[in-house]
């Protein structure tokens, strides 16, 4: 692809979906994005993080590209996932295709914003919140709440799921929720530990979410970790650890049980599988949610985007420090 065959691709606005090329971020979103329709593009061993819950990520319009093969498809736009992994190779490639560059941010802490690829002020900015001094403060063009997918309900026929990657001197919290509670999957890429498995595709993972009766999140550096929404949308009780941004909108009690620490999970895990009604009630209340983060706005905001930015110009300001 040149220069000139990019300006033209662009200079024509039309419904074809558009070629992005990216740099996967972790599986979850990508997946999400895949879903707006247009075909993404991401380079082997360039993608910012990798899925451990998942062996591999499959849709139609999500494709693997080798670098040396990047120059081989007319792109309508460049969407950046995070600002810290493989910045110099990117900023490199994005330099030389002169295509619209899109930098998403996930993190809701702007005291902690990242500035490599461009300034703060002409930064889209994507979080659970929509307040508007976030907004103002950022400069944002756009603020996007994540959406929670609602699945098909299904048979619970598994007590307890936790998912997710930690840290070896964590996994005695995993190995006691194992042993207290058999009929328990733990899915994640957990080197060492035996009973931590990983799942074939994205289906089959949605699968034990809309299976099981209750759902411990045991994030803590993660703002909104999307598997968390999954479980909402999947009608499984949560059992959650907190964070500034989930405090929002978790409610102990309402649409939750919360514990500040690992020391209590187990119990609440145990008080939610002996009182049904109150699992139920948990489910019932966490309904609101599904409203709050509305899934079919969360597609339609990212096509929004694409649309709009596939036909901007490119300016070296879209990646500059």
């Amino acid at each position: 692809m040149n220069t000139i065959s990019s300006i033209l691709r662009r200079a024509i606005k039309n419904d074809k979906p558009a070629n992005v090329l990216t740099f996967f971020y972790n599986g979850r979103f990508d997946i999400e994005l895949a879903k707006t329709g247009h075909q993404f593009y991401g380079i082997l061993n360039l993608s910012c993080y990798d899925w451990p819950a998942i062996k591999k990520i499959q849709a139609d319009n999500l494709h693997y590209i080798l670098p040396e093969h990047v120059h081989d498809i007319d792109y309508d736009l460049i969407l950046i996932n995070h600002r810290t992994q493989n910045q110099d190779t990117i900023r490199q490639i994005c330099t030389g295709l002169q295509v619209p560059t899109l930098m998403i941010d996930h993190d809701y802490n702007i005291e902690n914003a990242y500035t490599i690829f461009a300034k703060r002020q002409s930064t889209p900015f994507t979080s659970i919140s929509t307040l508007d001094a976030i907004t103002k403060q950022m400069g944002s063009n756009y603020t996007i709440p994540y959406g929670i997918q609602k699945l098909e309900p299904k048979e619970k026929d598994i007590d307890v799921l936790v998912t997710g990657s930690f840290l070896k001197e964590d996994y005695h919290v995993l190995n006691n929720i194992a042993q207290r509670f058999k009929n328990c999957r733990i899915v994640g890429k957990n080197p060492g530990f035996e009973k931590s498995e990983h799942i074939d595709s994205y289906e089959e993972y949605l699968d034990l979410f809309a299976r099981s009766k209750i759902y411990v999140n045991l994030a803590t550096q993660f703002n909104i970790p999307h598997d968390l929404l999954w479980a909402y949308g999947s009608g499984c009780a949560v059992v959650t650890t907190t964070t500034v941004v989930t405090q929002e909108f978790l409610k102990h009690g309402v649409n939750c049980l919360t514990e500040g620490s690992f020391e209590g999970i187990n119990d609440m895990i145990d008080t939610l599988l002996k009182d049904d009604k109150q699992r139920q009630s948990l489910v019932s209340n966490s309904s609101e949610l599904l409203t709050q983060f509305d899934y079919n706005k969360f597609l339609q905001s990212w096509t929004d985007i694409i649309n709009d930015y596939r036909y901007r110009p490119f300016t070296h300001e879209n990646i500059s420090q």
